[in-house]
């Protein structure tokens, strides 16, 4: 199990690397009006390659044993923003035996960053409130944000934030520690977070004592 676990110890920082590089070549081959010049097909070439890369690197930490990592895994994360306010999803999958839970995120992209959670009453009127006590995810099990639901809510958003642009994000689990998250914006997507493997996947370290 050892070997294993170096395995995963020594993948980790591979992805992390490569999904911000990912992030970046497509926010450069995104940002401003596309011109076409000589460095738009180096672009594409760049950031097909990562996307290759991240792509091999994932499918072998997938075929580890699960129990080579004991921490959470965050999910096909993604934003909304608009008119200055924001919203994030992603899943997030606990390896570990034991309940963890979500405690607080964190982001110098706003003012206010917020764990939530939207819901119909009563009368079926919508009804959003912030989540006390932080977010559980269950032993071996999993939690999703999405749409109508839990969410990490962003007010005071300091810049307009367009398709391809970056949040970073930072998250804080009881058991697993602090998680940075590169959360892509894709403000015409509509859809709840995916399975994975995505780009922008990633997994916390060992578990806290």
């Amino acid at each position: 199990m050892g070997g294993v676990t170096e395995g995963v110890i020594g993948l980790r920082p591979v992805l992390s690397a490569l999904s911000l590089m990912i992030g970046r070549a497509a926010q450069a081959q995104t940002a401003g009006p596309y011109r076409r010049n000589p460095c738009d097909e180096d672009t594409m070439t760049l950031l097909n390659t990562l996307r290759a890369l991240f792509t091999a690197a994932t499918l072998t930490l997938l075929a580890l044993p699960a129990a080579a990592h004991e921490g959470v895994h965050i999910i096909d994360p993604y934003a909304r923003v608009i008119a200055g306010n924001g919203v994030i999803y992603f899943g997030i999958n606990n390896h570990s035996a034991s309940p963890d839970r979500l405690i607080s995120a964190q982001t110098d992209s706003a003012d206010m960053t917020m764990l939530m959670n939207s819901h119909a009453d009563a009368d079926g009127v919508m009804r959003m409130q912030m989540i006390d006590g932080g977010m559980v995810i269950d032993g071996e099990g999993s939690r999703f944000l999405g749409n109508a639901a839990d969410h990490v809510m962003l007010q005071g958003v300091h810049q307009p934030l367009k398709t391809g642009d970056i949040i970073t994000l930072t998250l804080t689990f009881e058991h697993a520690g602090v998680v940075v998250v590169q959360v892509p914006v894709d403000n015409a997507r509509r859809t709840d977070p995916g399975m994975g493997p995505t780009p922008y996947d990633v997994m916390s370290g060992p578990p806290a004592p």
